[in-house]
């Protein structure tokens, strides 16, 4: 059905998913009990997302997972749902890592440093409007304090991405 619907009717999925993860008492579990289960059981790993929103939205999903963060995030990525997309005006920023954005108060960048690296990694490109790179330079700023020792790769990943949040 999935591949049917292609990119779009994969976004309305996924803005379903997030609107459900939203509205949890515990997001996590709901991650973990649902959500995570479907996407890993029916999720096809060759229907691309085609544009930049459908990304978008994919972050969106895992940036609600809270505590299953870390099983969200590898089961995205194997299913191909993590991508570039550029943080303009209209989407997501990065004030949601820190926990600091709306209602949500779980802080990403402490519990999971290492992994919240890797996918900004893997979902960051140098198109970032202003009012976003002051974002990426705070959570860059907490990552490098949760990550003293960083590997060279990491360190790499961590120049790169203070180079787009430059102004």
């Amino acid at each position: 059905l999935l591949k049917q619907l292609g990119s779009k009717g994969a976004r309305y999925w996924l803005q379903a998913f997030v609107q459900f993860l939203r509205d949890a008492d515990n997001s996590a579990d709901k991650w973990r009990s649902l959500v995570g289960p479907w996407i890993s059981e029916n999720w096809p790993v060759d229907l691309q997302l085609k544009h930049s929103e459908d990304y978008e939205m994919a972050s969106r999903l895992l940036e609600h997972t809270e505590a299953a963060f870390p099983e969200a995030f590898e089961t995205m990525k194997d299913k191909s749902l993590l991508g570039k997309f550029d943080r303009t005006s209209g989407t997501m920023g990065f004030a949601n890592l820190l926990g600091t954005y709306g209602d949500d108060s779980f802080n990403y960048v402490d519990q999971f440093p290492e992994l919240v690296l890797d996918y900004l990694d893997l979902t960051t490109t140098k198109n970032i409007e202003s009012y976003y790179k002051g974002e990426l330079n705070q959570v860059l700023h907490n990552l490098e304090s949760q990550i003293p020792d960083p590997t060279q790769q990491q360190q790499g990943v961590l120049d790169k991405l203070r180079g787009f949040g430059l102004p």
